[in-house]
């Protein structure tokens, strides 16, 4: 999830990665994904493009047993932990952006039947040059799942690099601009996801700190926090997907074939 101009992600890594795992927002986001991952069929090649330290990567070999799974990150802290938490996994460090991708990757060019790309474009100075590394590790019909950020950015996603977040209508325009044909994007998370995140934009900078405490020791958190924690990933599993107000994004898109004499292009 490392942005064009990377910064202190390394450090981010290290101090954020557990909390990020263990972030009811992040669990939501991983049962859409995985719901998408699944009409790919039981044993699908995949691309994690942004994996961060693997846990997604990981949640997809745990849903899917026989899936070849490859991970790519531009941060050597979180390919790292990704190669440590999923042994069968491959995890290498590269740019997401970078032009000369098809040249340096060449053996990922058409490898994934399904390419993940999870919180990401968000980071991105470029996102389109992200998304055309992706196609052009896609298979033919080669399905990518997207997620985005909606809504107002709060005071911790700008801390972490966001941009910008997206509209149902810019994120499909996006897509299409890049070479995809847009199955469908929805706005999922309404009105509990959309409430979680009003919870983080009203604690400001307050939630840094939260991210930087070990979920694995014992009241780390607090009695308040892991309360809420523990009701907002209740809440959750009630969340409406099919309507216009959620505040995250996922779109599923495949491969367009391009036009005689223009995949060079891309």
């Amino acid at each position: 999830m490392s942005a064009d101009g990377g910064g202190d992600w390394e450090a981010r890594w290290r101090e954020h990665a557990r909390a990020h795992g263990e972030n009811p927002a992040r669990r939501y986001r991983t049962r859409l994904v995985l719901a998408a991952v699944g009409e790919a069929g039981r044993a699908p090649r995949v691309l994690d493009l942004g994996c961060g330290p693997g846990v997604l990567a990981g949640e997809i070999a745990e849903a899917f047993p026989e899936a070849t799974i490859v991970g790519v990150d531009r941060s050597r802290e979180a390919v790292t932990r990704a190669r440590a938490l999923l042994a069968r996994g491959r995890f290498f460090e590269a740019d997401l952006t970078s032009e000369a991708w098809p040249l340096e990757h060449a053996e990922l060019r058409g490898f994934a039947d399904v390419a993940t790309c999870c919180e990401v474009l968000e980071h991105l100075d470029d996102p389109g040059a992200a998304l055309r590394n992706l196609r052009a590790c896609l298979a033919p019909e080669g399905r990518l799942i997207v997620t985005v950020p909606s809504g107002p950015r709060t005071a911790f996603d700008v801390l972490i690099g966001h941009r910008r977040h997206y509209r149902a209508d810019e994120l499909r325009a996006l897509l299409d601009r890049e070479g995809f044909t847009v199955e469908r994007v929805r706005a999922a998370g309404f009105p509990f996801f959309n409430l979680y995140k009003l919870a983080v934009l009203l604690r400001g900078r307050a939630v840094e700190r939260d991210a930087r405490l070990d979920p694995t020791r014992p009241g780390a958190r607090g009695h308040a926090l892991e309360a809420a924690y523990a009701v907002f990933e209740a809440l959750f599993r009630a969340n409406l997907e099919r309507t216009p107000w959620g505040w995250q994004l996922l779109a599923v898109a495949r491969r367009r074939a391009a036009a005689p004499g223009a995949e060079s292009g891309r």
